[in-house]
């Protein structure tokens, strides 16, 4: 079990490639706590695989500071950010021009997400420090 007494943070977790990852941690011993702005999937996703649920914008510091904070309090400590929440909700993609693109899409990808919990000082929690590997990145 790769995942066993490690404990995970999945922003976006509640459809799709992060609902599937806090599904397969979970099989493999992990803890989740889930985050997104909709309670609804996440709540649902929760109750199937037995996961915590912050409601939060991954793009609002606050947020994510108390989002780790919970999860610190629950599990006592944090190892693994899955920083999977995306989306530009501006226009339909095809319709973008490349400046609204890089804007709104890349990088919210490549550093909204990442930047956030960063910045607020909210990744280096007292009983574990997550280390370089933590971090998941699709090549592109």
């Amino acid at each position: 079990m790769r995942f066993k007494n490690k404990t995970a943070i999945i922003t976006g977790g509640g459809t799709g490639i992060g609902a599937a990852v806090a599904r397969r941690i979970r099989q493999e011993g992990g803890n989740v706590t889930l985050v997104g702005r909709r309670p609804e999937p996440l709540r649902a996703v929760a109750d199937e695989i037995g996961a915590t649920v912050v409601a939060a914008d991954a793009a609002d510091g606050a947020a994510m500071k108390a989002a780790v904070e919970k999860v610190n309090e629950t599990f006592g400590g944090l190892d693994i950010l899955i920083a999977n929440a995306g989306g530009h909700g501006v226009r339909p993609t095809v319709s973008m021009m490349d400046e609204t693109w890089d804007l709104a899409v890349i990088d919210h990808q490549n550093t909204g997400s990442d930047r956030r919990p960063r910045k607020s000082g909210s990744l280096r929690t007292p009983a574990r420090q997550p280390t370089r590997h933590s971090w998941c990145r699709a090549p592109h």
